[in-house]
């Protein structure tokens, strides 16, 4: 588990999660996996993945962050 932010830090706990996990781009797995991954490390915060509008097919299955 990583930590809560304290003072001086820039980042919060959950982006220091998403840090982590994604690893400069080197992270290997789809939305849900990257999302399962995060919530791991957080102690007190439960992020939500939710899908709102129009579903697209096979969103959730890909890497995150590419178009």
């Amino acid at each position: 588990m990583w930590r809560i932010k304290s003072r001086g830090e820039t980042n919060s706990a959950f982006t220091n999660s998403l840090k982590y996990v994604w690893d400069d781009g080197n992270f290997e797995g789809t939305y849900k996996d990257f999302y399962l991954q995060i919530r791991e490390g957080l102690v007190n915060q439960h992020p939500q993945l939710l899908e709102f509008g129009k579903k697209i097919a096979g969103f959730d299955t890909e890497k995150p962050f590419t178009i």
